[in-house]
């Protein structure tokens, strides 16, 4: 098992083009982690072309695992970061002593589909972000 996963994200207005290795969504979870992570690419594009919070950047969400459903049966996230190419997000303490570190490598909209590529990864302590 490695620490670190990088890999492209299609946004969902044009999913219909991704290829196999192509994700719409990652989903982060462990056993140990008491929150799930989110991570998207919010392709200003299509149905989505005209999106005013966090246009053509990848967006981290986070969803606590003991979720409680509201009264109308929706589960509460929280928007971690919008990120553009060269940023990234650091959790808190994620899995006992290490965060979770997304990373933006780019981000390009000038093919189709549009494709940001991130990297993830786990730190400890006396980890530096890159």
């Amino acid at each position: 098992e490695t620490d670190v996963w990088t890999g492209r994200l299609i946004g969902l207005s044009e999913h219909q083009l991704t290829g196999p290795n192509d994700l719409v969504l990652l989903k982060i979870s462990t056993r140990t982690a008491e929150d799930d992570f989110y991570v998207t690419f919010n392709r200003a594009d299509g149905m989505n072309a005209e999106t005013q919070e966090g246009p053509d950047m990848v967006m981290v969400t986070m969803v606590p695992k003991k979720y409680k459903l509201d009264e109308r049966h929706f589960v509460s996230s929280k928007l971690m970061a919008k990120l553009h190419a060269g940023q990234e997000y650091q959790s808190g303490p994620w899995m006992r002593f290490t965060s979770l570190v997304v990373a933006v490598d780019s981000i390009d909209t000038s093919v189709s589909p549009g494709v940001a590529t991130i990297t993830v990864y786990r730190c400890d302590a006396l980890c530096q972000i890159r």
